[in-house]
């Protein structure tokens, strides 16, 4: 089928910068790339499901949720273009989703084939460096984040715990979990876990629901 996107649209993608206009022009002349359109509400990837492809959000917004294995709490996060959907996924033990991406407006999505991928890492060196970078930097998020030493004030375990468990360090998310559940994994009583978030409340840096904390802005805490 004809490409329905211009160069500049992929480029988004970091997947894609680097790359030189004719090897541009190589890919979308020569690659089989497979285009879908999801109207709000709807589901584009969900959680446990194989990893067949990397999705590309081209335009639109997501919500994506995640949620501990046991099943005592989730996040959900507001995300928008461009964004790649778990592409550290396609390769390794687990080829499965861990988080369900739903359509929150209009959204249009370019996904590339695990065989067009590999594909694509033999014929393009800038391709195969994107790649690996990205790979490597998900690694080393996970590596600083085990080994960075335990906060030993409330506030600072609160803030950790919301970083560590969200994917992109952006925008607004939303953690469904009780007070009870999250004080024990805190490792505090209930009582100093509520009053530290009612500060941290009207210090305008989240927002307290049943059941429920919400985050505006996770990049507040980067300030704080």
């Amino acid at each position: 089928m004809k490409f329905p996107y211009s160069k500049s649209q992929i480029l988004v993608s970091p997947l894609f910068q680097g790359m030189s206009q004719s090897d541009l022009t190589d890919i979308i002349g020569h690659a089989h790339f497979d285009f879908a359109k999801f109207e709000a509400g709807k589901v584009i990837a969900r959680a446990g499901e194989p990893v067949e492809s990397i999705i590309f959000l081209l335009s639109g917004q997501v919500v994506a949720t995640t949620c501990a294995s046991n099943g005592t709490f989730s996040v959900k996060e507001f995300l928008r273009a461009p964004l790649q959907m778990e592409p550290e996924r396609v390769f390794g033990m687990r080829q499965r989703y861990t988080t369900t991406f739903k359509a929150k407006t209009l959204c249009h999505v370019m996904r590339l084939t695990k065989h067009e991928l590999l594909a694509m890492l033999e014929r393009y060196e800038v391709f195969r460096l994107n790649i690996l970078s990205a790979y490597a930097a998900a690694l080393q998020r996970h590596t600083d984040r085990q080994w960075s030493p335990p906060a030993d004030i409330l506030r600072s375990r609160l803030i950790r715990f919301f970083i560590t468990h969200c994917t992109h360090p952006a925008g607004q998310k939303d953690y469904k979990i009780k007070q009870s559940t999250l004080a024990s994994l805190l490792g505090t009583s209930v009582a100093l876990l509520s009053r530290e978030l009612h500060k941290m409340e009207e210090d305008k840096l989240l927002t307290i629901h049943r059941g429920c904390v919400s985050v505006p802005s996770i990049e507040s805490f980067f300030k704080s």
